[in-house]
């Protein structure tokens, strides 16, 4: 399938500058040291400027997009909100980590959240039960001790601890981004979360800094996927990038959103020829892991695009010039035509669990009956999430405006991206012409 090559993105002129005002760029000891990096692999001198204006971060959007979503959408699961007691239970101890079967109860009931907490906000309310263990409990038990609640596992060898730890409190700081204008918290308790955020980052093993970027200029260079150290490469470093924006767009931290540039930078430029992340040598689960890395790199290049002065879209480099645009769209070509990406997924075929290349394992649950369905609705749940992305594309656009009536997943991060689209009004300079079957990068090319 020919899809479209790198998109040019609007600049979004500012309304309001907070952090990157002349006064604050001699007060603020961030631009020039900082403590989770000080060697110079994140830009802090950028100054950021803000286009909305203070305490408002979607604010605005949420009260347009709300109507716009119970329209399209029913405001309901096919699974169950999570239990408020076992949630409560498993969030309010100082160490939930170290035990995998807590560790496990806390990740399960966030990424519950993510749709349930969604449709509180949809529906108005704040005084929900799953938006009130959120800011009523969770939050002031975190930023209450930060040195002790959550922490202990920073120093556990225990791989899987660190890793669920990271995840859930990428999490907690995403939702604090997304919510906490709209739910109105109080600026001690902004500052507060900022502080816990900065002290459990300095805690990690891997905060943005040079020793997190571990990816080769050239991505091809490694033999296997587990020839990586993956944390920036692919998914894993968009969804860290996502949460960092969210809460640096809601509490202003020039810090935090110069770090989610600088990972959307490294995502663009350590890639293949073609745009392909690490994830690209995944055997036969690499589309669907290229797919699930955009979900979260196309929503962060939108926040900073549409409310920061940043062309997000176009940014990367690297040694073959490929920009955030470009990796989306190897991942949308690849899903569509697997073949494309098998001279790399097939380096990977030594692991079992991820065998073979030319399987597309993303399928691999899917009812032989009803497979055409389940796989329109897989890829248009991914395809909405890359709204910023694939609005403008007249090929995607059956994915893209699906609504109930195909029974698609509308909420595959954090929000609908078509419905945001249209709510912000966001949009990109137009396509280029496709590109023929001979023009474009090729698989072979050396770069």
């Amino acid at each position: 399938m020919a899809l479209l090559k790198s998109l040019a993105a609007v600049v979004v002129c500012a309304l309001s500058v907070f952090n990157g005002c002349e006064a604050a760029e001699t007060s603020n000891p961030a631009r020039f040291e900082h403590s989770r990096n000080s060697n110079g692999s994140v830009n802090y001198d950028r100054s950021i400027h803000y286009s909305f204006d203070r305490e408002s971060f979607l604010v605005a959007e949420w009260q347009a997009y709300a109507p716009v979503y119970a329209d399209r959408f029913d405001l309901d699961f096919h699974f169950p909100p999570p239990s408020l007691d076992d949630c409560r239970a498993a969030f309010l101890v100082n160490e939930p980590f170290i035990v995998e079967e807590t560790a496990t109860t806390v990740r399960r009931c966030l990424m519950d959240m993510r749709q349930w907490m969604h449709l509180e906000m949809v529906r108005g309310q704040r005084d929900g039960p799953l938006l009130s263990l959120f800011f009523e409990e969770l939050i002031p038990f975190l930023v209450d001790a930060p040195q002790r609640r959550w922490t202990t596992s920073f120093s556990s060898d225990v791989s899987w601890a660190g890793l669920y730890r990271d995840k859930s409190l990428e999490t907690v700081w995403a939702f604090y981004g997304l919510y906490s204008d709209w739910y109105g918290t109080s600026e001690e308790l902004d500052a507060s979360v900022l502080s816990t955020f900065n002290a459990h980052e300095t805690l990690s093993a891997v905060p943005i800094s040079a020793d997190y970027f571990h990816c080769p200029p050239d991505i091809r260079i490694a033999p296997a996927y587990d020839g990586y150290i993956t944390d920036s490469c692919g998914n894993y470093g968009a969804e860290k990038g996502l949460s960092l924006a969210l809460l640096g767009l809601t509490l202003h931290a020039d810090d935090l959103v110069n770090e989610a540039i600088t990972v959307l930078e490294h995502t663009a430029s350590h890639t293949t020829p073609e745009g392909g992340t690490v994830d690209a040598f995944r055997s036969g689960a690499a589309p669907g892991y290229l797919m699930q890395g955009q979900t979260s790199l196309d929503p962060l290049a939108f926040l900073l695009t549409h409310f920061t002065n940043v062309d997000a879209y176009g940014l990367g480099g690297g040694l073959h010039n490929n920009t955030v645009s470009d990796v989306i769209r190897y991942s949308i070509e690849t899903v569509f035509d697997p073949s494309i990406n098998w001279h790399y997924a097939k380096a990977n075929d030594v692991r079992e669990r991820e065998c073979c290349h030319q399987e597309e394992l993303w399928k691999r649950d899917f009812d032989p009956g009803n497979a055409e369905v389940d796989t329109f609705r897989q890829l248009a749940g991914w395809i909405q999430a890359m709204a910023g992305f694939t609005h403008g594309n007249p090929q995607l656009r059956p994915y893209f405006d699906a609504t109930r009536e195909q029974h698609v997943y509308p909420v595959v991060v954090y929000w609908n991206g078509p419905i945001m689209i249209n709510v912000t009004e966001f949009s990109l300079s137009s396509f280029d012409d496709p590109p023929t079957s001979g023009e474009g990068k090729n698989c072979t090319e050396a770069g």
